[in-house]
C-alpha cells in the first residue's frame, strides 16, 4: 500500500482507481457476454486490470508489467478483430492507452516503493510517446471519416426496357389508365354520417370549375 511520503503517491492512488473502475465494469460485460457466447476478452482484460490495480496499490513493480503485457495483447486483438479501421481501433485502445501513459508516468515510484533502483528516463520517455500518440489519435477523431467507404467496382445500371416499368404485382399485369373528368369531381358531394359515427371532424368540399383555373372553396358543415 503506497504511504504518503512522496508527492507522487496520488498517482499510484489514480491509476488504481482507475484500473478497479474500468476493470470491474469489463469484468461483470464481459462475464455477461461470454454466457451469450461472445468473446472472452473482455472477462480476461477486466480480471487482468483488477490485479494490476491491487498490485499497483501495494506498491509493487509487478502490477505495471502485468499491465503492459495486457495492453500488448489488446493491441494485438484489436488489431486482430477490427483490422485497421480507425473508429473500431480508437474505441478499442483509447483507454487503454490513457492507462499505459499513467503506468509509464508511475514505474519510477513503484520501483522505488520496492526498494529497487529506479530510472526515470526511460519510462517517461515511453510515456512522453504514448502522449505524443494519444494526443494525435484524439485529433483525429475531428477529422471526417468515412464509415464505409465507396467501392469502385460499382455494378452496372441496366436500362428498364420501354413499357416494363407499369408492369405491378405478382402476375405482371400493367394497370389500365385513369381519366378523371372536372364535371365527375364536381358531383362529388361527401357524406357526413360515417365520419360523424368515427368521432372525425368533418369538412365539406365543394368544387367550381372555372376557365382557367380550379376555384376550391372548403367550409366547415354542420
Amino acid at each position: 500500500m503506497p504511504t504518503t511520503k512522496s508527492k507522487w503517491t496520488w498517482l499510484l492512488w489514480l491509476l488504481s482507481a482507475l484500473m478497479v473502475v474500468i476493470g470491474l465494469t469489463l469484468s461483470i460485460g464481459g462475464a455477461y457476454l461470454a454466457t451469450l457466447g461472445g468473446s472472452l476478452y473482455f472477462l480476461l482484460m477486466g480480471l487482468a486490470l483488477i490485479v494490476s490495480a491491487v498490485l499497483i496499490f501495494k506498491g509493487k513493480p509487478s502490477g505495471a508489467w502485468l499491465y503492459a503485457v495486457a495492453f500488448v495483447l489488446s493491441i494485438i486483438w484489436a488489431v486482430w478483430d477490427a483490422g485497421l479501421a480507425f473508429w473500431p481501433l480508437f474505441s478499442r485502445l483509447f483507454t487503454f492507452g490513457v492507462l499505459a501513459f499513467l503506468t509509464a508516468l508511475a514505474y519510477p515510484l513503484l520501483k522505488t516503493r520496492a526498494g529497487l533502483v529506479a530510472r526515470k528516463g526511460p519510462s517517461f520517455s515511453l510515456a512522453a510517446v504514448l502522449a505524443v500518440a494519444l494526443i494525435a489519435v484524439f485529433g483525429n477523431t475531428f477529422v471526417p471519416t468515412p464509415i464505409i467507404s465507396a467501392d469502385n467496382d460499382q455494378a452496372p445500371v441496366k436500362p428498364v426496357a420501354p413499357g416494363a416499368n407499369r408492369k405491378t404485382g405478382k402476375a405482371g399485369v400493367t394497370p389500365p389508365p385513369v381519366t378523371v373528368s372536372l364535371h365527375w369531381i364536381k358531383s362529388i358531394k361527401p357524406t357526413s354520417t360515417n365520419f360523424r359515427s368515427r368521432g372525425l371532424p368533418i369538412l365539406a368540399i365543394s368544387h367550381r370549375a372555372t376557365a382557367p383555373a380550379l376555384k376550391t372553396r372548403t367550409h366547415r358543415s354542420r
